[in-house]
């Protein structure tokens, strides 16, 4: 593998108390790390940073909302972030985060854009289907904003890549029109490849 090969992972955390353990082996495994599911607040977003002093961090919460009506009741839910080795010697810029902590998008260069998203679960429902409408349309705004990048969207899906899946439609006709490339097994000589696992 080339030395300038940079490593990437997406890793839904189902909360940081049960993902940090994971997420420290990422680290020693990856230089860009997508993350899911974090659950902190806000002001909790710090605790990314003390995952490894090698990696820098940018994040957003899905809990504010929650937290501006008053007591918090309720288990923690959602939030995206991006985590990256500071060693790598590259200005990471915020480039959007959505209000509802669905996605977050920095710039790796001036020609290079990361997106870390997460989706709603698959339900047949019509707010599942507007849910997942307006997510991708703000996937499309950034990439529309800035069509002249490369753009690399990776996350937790929460859908099947089937046709019997609303969720899988909507993303595929976005990524249809945007001429979005799957990266699964692009390069059959790598084995350790997933894009699902579950521990």
């Amino acid at each position: 593998m080339a030395e300038n090969t940079v490593k990437f992972a997406s890793f839904n955390m189902h909360g940081m108390s049960n993902g940090q353990p994971m997420l420290r082996h990422l680290c020693q495994l990856c230089d860009i790390i997508l993350v899911q599911e974090h659950w902190l607040q806000t002001s909790e977003l710090y605790k990314l940073a003390m995952i490894d002093n090698d990696f820098a961090y940018l994040a957003v919460s899905s809990m504010d909302d929650k937290i501006s009506t008053g007591i918090m009741s309720g288990r923690p839910f959602g939030g995206t972030g991006i985590l990256w080795r500071k060693s790598l010697g590259i200005v990471v810029k915020l480039v959007h985060k959505s209000a509802n902590g669905r996605s977050i998008t920095v710039s790796l260069s001036d020609k290079v854009l990361v997106t870390s998203v997460y989706f709603p679960c698959q339900v047949s429902s019509v707010d599942y289907t507007v849910e997942m409408t307006n997510i991708c349309a703000d996937l499309e705004s950034v990439m529309d904003t800035y069509a002249s990048c490369v753009h690399v969207i990776a996350g937790d899906l929460n859908f099947e890549c089937s046709n019997v899946h609303t969720g899988y439609n909507i993303f595929n006709n976005m990524a249809e029109d945007w001429q979005l490339k799957c990266m699964d097994n692009c390069d059959d000589k790598i084995v350790d490849i997933h894009t699902f696992v579950n521990h």
